[in-house]
């Protein structure tokens, strides 16, 4: 008999004797198969979809991811289900916690960095409650009592820009006609879906580098209106004549975000204004 074909059956017994006439009585018996535990846990076959998850980078310890179950055709003990994590977790990024019912909980064990991992392929093997299970097994196609979970993991705009380098150097003839573009500043976000990068001009300041040259009254230098930053492209164009600079440095701090409350990410671009003449032994200072 197989309990998982059929289990229940009902006889009816005709007990008769060899009377004439003959008398006869009937029972009707019911035969309940018991359960043996003939039967491993297998994986149904699911549907495209059913075993991807996705997971927000950065999630607590302990939020879950999804829920797994097997299935045993067996009942009572003999269908109690375990589960284990054969593949795909060396760093021990997630963890299954065993569930009274026999399925089991995915859930995160330790921070997850999207710009570190972007992706988790693991293989997850089911077997008897007390049962040894594999320790490292890969996913093959076919065995039933494995399955292949892929976990997503979701990118939050986390990182603020930066930029290729914190300090800038360049030089600008004094006779540079407006709308001279002097530099372009770069910035780039680690996190591949963030919104564009916007620049700002953050602050503008002059100095005197050079002796021998009239220095401005400090109430004459308006810094701040000598150049333009283009907010997408990251372009430094002069916005006023440079003649009253000559021989002056400006000290322009631009500054980077990907989002509007985000904290800016910061550079400094030093002009240094000379005449024609002086451009062929000026030298950037790295």
């Amino acid at each position: 008999l197989d309990r998982e074909r059929r289990s229940q059956y009902t006889v009816v017994v005709v007990a008769q004797d060899l009377g004439r006439p003959p008398q006869q009585t009937s029972r009707v018996l019911v035969i309940n198969v018991t359960d043996a535990d003939d039967n491993d846990p297998v994986f149904l076959k699911l549907s495209h979809g059913d075993t991807e998850f996705q997971l927000e980078e950065e999630a607590a310890a302990g939020t879950l991811v999804g829920i797994i179950a097997a299935t045993d055709r067996d009942m009572g003990d003999n269908a109690l289900i375990d589960y284990a994590i054969t593949y795909g977790n060396d760093d021990g990024l997630l963890e299954l916690q065993r569930t009274e019912n026999s399925t089991a909980l995915l859930s995160v064990r330790r921070r997850i960095d999207r710009e570190q991992i972007s992706i988790l392929t693991l293989t997850i093997a089911c077997g008897k409650l007390g049962s040894r299970l594999p320790s490292r097994l890969q996913y093959r196609d076919g065995d039933p009592s494995l399955i292949q979970v892929v976990v997503n993991i979701i990118d939050l705009d986390d990182n603020r820009p930066k930029f290729e380098s914190d300090l800038i150097q360049a030089g600008i003839r004094v006779d540079a006609p407006l709308q001279t573009e002097v530099v372009t500043v770069r910035a780039s976000d680690a996190d591949p879906t963030a919104p564009p990068i916007r620049y700002t001009l953050y602050n503008v300041s002059f100095e005197h580098t050079s002796r021998g040259y009239p220095r401005l009254p400090v109430g004459e230098v308006d810094a701040a209106g000598v150049f333009l930053l283009e907010e997408q492209t990251g372009i430094l164009l002069t916005h006023a004549p440079l003649t009253r600079y000559t021989h002056g440095t400006f000290t322009v701090t631009v500054a980077a975000t990907s989002e509007p409350d985000q904290d800016p990410a910061y550079a400094r671009v030093k002009v240094v204004v000379v005449r024609d003449s002086d451009l062929l032994r000026f030298v950037f200072a790295v």
